[in-house]
């Protein structure tokens, strides 16, 4: 199909080191500003921006000459990555812990993304500095169905003994 457009949107959030609420209402508006200034200079098509005091949202139109792949040359640091990867296995073991019960694939998808987290944090030696969230996955896991209490302490002893 000759002349062919598909839009492609973009949500990115961005988080405050160590999720402290710092972003405050008498100069939020001024970093707005700042990400429209940078989502426009690349030539994006900015639909949103919001946020909350610890993140904020960018949702934009990415322009067709650029590749997806091209954001790979933020090259964020492994301690960002490691947040993020925590936080996501914190996020799905405390789901867990606040429903009754959820359905297996959950349960093995969560223990997975806590594996992979603990293999990265490994490989970057930040084990130790993310310890104690890790100790919460665990903690979090309790009384959860399909042995999944079991599968993540089993991780965690694997790579904090």
């Amino acid at each position: 199909m000759a002349n062919t457009y598909i839009p492609i949107h973009i949500q990115a959030v961005f988080s405050v080191q160590n999720r402290e609420c710092i972003i405050q209402d008498n100069w939020k508006d001024e970093l707005y500003k700042y990400i429209t200034g940078i989502v426009h200079n690349n030539n994006h098509k900015l639909l949103a921006v919001n946020g909350m005091p610890d993140h904020v949202h960018i949702l934009f139109g990415l322009r067709p000459s650029q590749s997806i792949s091209d954001f790979r040359s933020l090259n964020p640091s492994p301690e960002l990555l490691g947040d993020l990867m925590v936080t996501l296995a914190e996020m799905a073991c405390k789901f867990a812990y606040d429903s009754s019960d959820l359905w297996e694939q959950y349960y093995t998808s969560a223990a997975t993304n806590f594996k992979l987290a603990l293999k990265f944090l490994q490989k970057h030696n930040l084990l130790e500095r993310f310890k104690l969230r890790c100790e919460n996955c665990v903690k979090f896991s309790k009384h959860c169905g399909y042995g999944f209490e079991y599968e993540m302490h089993e991780l965690y002893n694997e790579y904090y003994g």
